[in-house]
């Protein structure tokens, strides 16, 4: 998603409470697309920003400060862009994007 003009962010598209999907494509679309300012669980509400942060958990009381901002936040995935694409990396170790393709670059020139 695109936090700001120059900044685009991704996470894994689930709940950090029961795993349930935040963002539903469509039955025949492709993708999802639309502005948000947050993402709100079907399950039991909780509402993340655009940041990851969970902001608003109902009940929260009840979970005896077991429920910190690093347990609820969003799982966020590697993304950077290159070339006009957006790419999406799922292995939290990667290493930069930038420093993996700039030789395929230098390749394709000669």
């Amino acid at each position: 998603m695109r936090t700001a003009p120059d900044t685009i962010k991704a996470y894994y598209n689930v709940c950090s409470h029961r795993g349930r999907r935040l963002v539903d494509t469509p039955k025949d679309a492709r993708n999802a697309r639309g502005k948000r300012m947050n993402f709100v669980c079907g399950f039991h509400a909780w509402t993340f920003n655009l940041e990851g942060q969970c902001k608003n958990i109902l009940q929260k009381d009840d979970w005896q400060g077991a429920l910190t901002d690093e347990r609820t936040r969003l799982g966020q995935v590697k993304v950077d862009t290159w070339g006009g694409w957006i790419w999406i990396n799922l292995d939290p170790h990667c290493g930069p994007l930038r420093e993996y393709l700039e030789p395929r670059r230098q390749h394709a020139r000669s």
